[in-house]
């Protein structure tokens, strides 16, 4: 959780930030979000969704802190509403996410909690070789970690985490193909 935190008032108490809530009065936090490219962390990336305008403006926890998309419009399949990510109520954070994967208790740092996710790959989906991994929190039916593996076989493996209880919600694996029909 000190992780999401320190990115949180990082973006918050940034003065990037603050010069865009000001014009952004009713917007508010709806995800995080992280890419692993090649073992590499990336900074968080934090998203407000602005119900007014029906966009979102993602900012990146850098140091100095940036806007990365301002305005965006929302890919979303239905005129539903994006729901606030309320981070007290996340009881898991992303190391116990992979822990509960494994259903192990040990401390461990955000590299070893990814090959936990590696080992769970191998054992169920073998074939598959992750050319990038993607992380959300978000709040949808659960407040959810969604953990994307995105494989050079062109298929995705997919985990979700509940952020409040620590059930797994699911994990399944498709075709990148897929996403096109939907």
């Amino acid at each position: 959780m000190t992780e999401l935190l320190e990115a949180f008032d990082k973006v918050i108490l940034s003065d990037e930030f603050k010069e865009w809530k000001s014009e952004n009065k009713n917007s508010y936090l709806c995800s995080f979000f992280l890419i692993i490219d090649e073992k590499e962390l990336m900074p968080w990336q934090l998203a407000f969704y602005s119900p007014s305008t029906d966009t979102i403006t993602s900012f990146i926890a850098s140091n100095p802190v940036k806007i990365l998309e301002k305005n965006s419009k929302i890919f979303k399949m239905d005129r539903s509403k994006i729901n606030e990510l309320h981070l007290n109520k996340v009881n898991i954070d992303l190391k116990e996410a992979f822990l509960i994967l494994e259903r192990l208790k040990i401390n461990i740092d955000l590299k070893e909690a990814f090959l936990i996710l590696e080992r769970l790959k191998m054992e169920k989906y073998p074939n598959e070789l992750p050319t990038k991994k993607i992380v959300i929190l978000q709040k949808t039916k659960h407040l959810v970690w969604n953990i994307t593996y995105i494989n050079s076989s062109l298929n995705i493996l997919n985990v979700k985490v509940d952020a409040a209880s620590g059930e797994i919600i699911e994990d399944k694996i498709s075709s990148i193909m897929s996403l096109k029909e939907q």
